[in-house]
């Protein structure tokens, strides 16, 4: 099994994002290179300030060009599509 691990230290608001842990899914120096689905198979997302891991199988993020989404934001609690809690198994 390959993981990938990604973290956040904290709730922030981007845009018209409010209230949101951010992670970036790209690679190498400046984050400039996208994540090949086929190099992962999960993907750890650690909110470092809630001390906990979510995981996340690479065909839930994985664009239509074979690489991951560039981006994810997590939410405590809402009808957003990724809330903090509902992926936490592998």
């Amino acid at each position: 099994m390959r993981v990938q691990v990604k973290t956040s230290t904290h709730k922030s608001d981007y845009g018209k994002s409010k209230n949101v842990y951010r992670f970036s899914l790209r690679s190498a120096k400046g984050a400039n290179r996208a994540i090949k689905a086929n190099k992962v198979d999960y993907i750890a997302f650690v909110f470092l300030d809630k001390k906990i891991v979510q995981y996340l199988h690479v065909n839930v993020i994985t664009s239509g060009n074979g690489n991951l989404k560039q981006c994810i934001d997590f939410k405590e609690e809402g009808k957003t599509k990724y809330v903090i809690g509902n992926f936490s198994k592998i």
